[in-house]
């Protein structure tokens, strides 16, 4: 969307998320009760899957909804980082890493490089007529050199920016760059337990902050 429609901001919300903020902008009353039903009614539509991680192979329980289409996130516990799960046309069930897949793009590919201090995957989407690239270990925090085939050609340590304002819960959490105070609020891409990491686009830094647990 960006790169090809010039969009340089974009939000999609699930109902939970999209009621009170609709409620907010118009300054009306939800009626008490609307988000509790907005959930119950979402809970018929969905069902509880075993999944694994595209990653690690670890299995993970997660919601996904019933109809074609349907999307969820996820993050695995085993190796810490974020994938999509998605219902297809015909109803089955895949998952595929956090980012966008190559099939979005004619021109460009993917690879997952491995990062050489903690070994978790770092992927990467590569344009076609792209020698190397750089990417964050949102484990180690790590500044990785990638080429276009996926090995590391050089690794730089270095240290995430702490004390990001973290809001939300679930898979409805955002993280505000604690350097950046004019840029919209970006999602996790990596999570141990209430720890949370992103990069900001902004000030092209690692970005952590913790949840407020309730």
């Amino acid at each position: 969307m960006k790169r090809l429609g010039g969009v340089e901001h974009f939000f999609m919300l699930n109902s939970e998320r999209f009621a009170p903020l609709f409620s907010k902008l118009l300054k009306i009353e939800l009626k008490a009760g609307t988000i509790e039903q907005v959930k119950d009614v979402r809970s018929t539509l969905a069902e509880a899957l075993t999944v694994p991680c595209p990653c690690c192979d670890q299995n993970a329980q997660v919601q996904l909804g019933r109809t074609p289409g349907s999307s969820a996130l996820h993050f695995c516990s085993n190796c810490k980082t974020r994938f999509h799960i998605h219902r297809s046309s015909d109803g089955n069930v895949f998952t595929r890493e956090w980012g966008a897949s190559k099939e979005l793009f004619q021109d460009t590919h993917r690879v997952v490089a491995v990062c050489p201090k903690c070994s978790q995957s770092v992927p990467a989407n590569f344009r076609d007529d792209e020698i190397s690239t750089q990417r964050y270990c949102m484990n180690c925090c790590s500044l990785l050199t990638i080429d276009a085939s996926g090995q590391v050609l050089s690794s730089q340590p270095s240290s995430p920016v702490v004390g990001a304002k973290v809001t939300g819960q679930g898979n409805l959490i955002y993280i505000y760059c604690p350097r950046c105070p004019a840029a919209p609020p970006r999602r996790p891409m990596w999570q141990d337990g209430p720890l949370v990491r992103t990069f900001c686009p902004s000030c092209l830094n690692v970005i952590e902050g913790k949840q407020t647990v309730t």
